[in-house]
């Protein structure tokens, strides 16, 4: 990783000298040579400020009070005062540290460094606090209301929790060998976020499931046209995040349908973005009206389930849930619950181009 420091001196002869010193060392190296200079650059996203306190007009303590509230990156002044209320003065703006001019540069470089170093892994264990404080919450919510589903958690969960305690496990050992280089260390924690994130998504989604679940369907008057505007709002975003097409077609011509939206557009969300994993390069979703049931269909071009006809004929029917999720995973799981929950069901097919999933919703009649 190169960090990025802005340097703020109206010395010019300092500014190139250190500019040097620190590109040779692998850093980038941003520079301005006043006050106000100083402040708009600072919005550049610099990793470390290294600022003169001595500059005409804004000095450097009145640049530290304006960018303190909207950069949390530390502030190291460079001076040439050595009083102790001078040092007073500029902790007590925001600064972190004071290097007295003049001074060595492995003395320097190795201040920003460790103020670095020590702002990294703040915002590491804050994050990773705050992220695992989160997942607990939702863990403790999952147990305690998904009863039937915890053969089916415990199977989602091993994995990425594999994967975490191997990059633990890893660093554990390898680290007081130093066998890790930095670039080694900081990609095993990046790996290791992605698995918290990975976490995150699939509680957030027991959460609304949990949610929708206790509660009854909650249905109003709308039409096959407004579902599917919102679903394509959905479908739309996703597909962006994972750079493949999207397509909506609505049938009906503007008749009034009693459903439950939100549940419906739940149940969209987890096809969708299912859809989107396995598909080549498009997703397409056709909502229309069937009889006394709304239809959602939503088909991909991927390679299909890794199922039999018959198989997929059997889909959801079978009084063990553990083949269900054997071969469709949680999303659709849970999808198959809300459609029961709404009258209908879902259907599994593998079409000549892709896979196909049917979701039926039946109507709510007064």
């Amino acid at each position: 990783m190169s960090y990025k420091i802005l340097l703020v001196d109206d010395d010019q002869d300092l500014v190139e000298m250190l500019c040097r010193y620190f590109r040779l060392k692998g850093y980038e190296m941003l520079t301005a040579v006043n006050g106000m200079d100083a402040v708009k650059k600072s919005g550049e996203g610099p990793d470390l400020i290294l600022l003169d306190i001595n500059m005409p007009g804004m000095d450097g303590l009145e640049v530290c009070r304006r960018i303190r509230d909207q950069v949390s990156c530390p502030i190291l002044f460079l001076t040439a005062r050595v009083e102790e209320q001078d040092r007073v003065n500029g902790l007590m703006m925001g600064g972190d540290d004071y290097i007295v001019k003049p001074f060595s540069l492995k003395e320097l470089e190795a201040r920003v460094l460790a103020h670095l170093r020590r702002e990294e892994r703040h915002q590491q264990f804050d994050h990773m606090k705050e992220e695992l404080a989160q997942n607990n919450q939702k863990m403790w919510r999952m147990v305690e209301d998904e009863q039937v589903l915890r053969s089916a958690i415990a199977h989602d969960l091993r994995t990425p929790l594999t994967v975490l305690k191997g990059y633990q496990e890893m660093m554990m050992e390898f680290i007081p060998e130093e066998k890790l280089d930095r670039e080694a260390l900081l990609d095993m924690l990046k790996e290791s976020m992605g698995q918290v994130e990975r976490l995150e998504r699939f509680l957030d989604r027991m959460r609304a499931f949990s949610a929708l679940e206790r509660e009854p369907i909650s249905c109003m008057d709308t039409t096959a046209a407004e579902i599917a505007e919102q679903i394509e709002k959905t479908g739309e975003m996703l597909a962006a995040a994972s750079g493949k097409q999207f397509e909506i077609f609505a049938g009906g011509e503007g008749e009034k349908l009693t459903l439950d939206r939100d549940l419906i557009l739940e149940v969209a969300e987890n096809l969708i973005t299912n859809a989107l994993r396995y598909a080549a390069s498009k997703v397409s979703v056709v909502v229309c009206r069937e009889a006394d049931r709304l239809v959602l269909e939503v088909k991909d071009d991927g390679t299909g389930f890794t199922i039999s006809e018959e198989e997929a004929k059997q889909a959801f029917t079978s009084a063990n849930p553990r083949d269900d999720l054997k071969h469709f995973g949680l999303g659709m799981y849970i999808s198959e619950a809300f459609c029961k929950k709404h009258g209908g069901h879902l259907e599994v097919e593998n079409q000549r181009d892709g896979a196909c999933v049917r979701a039926y919703f039946r109507f709510v009649h007064g």
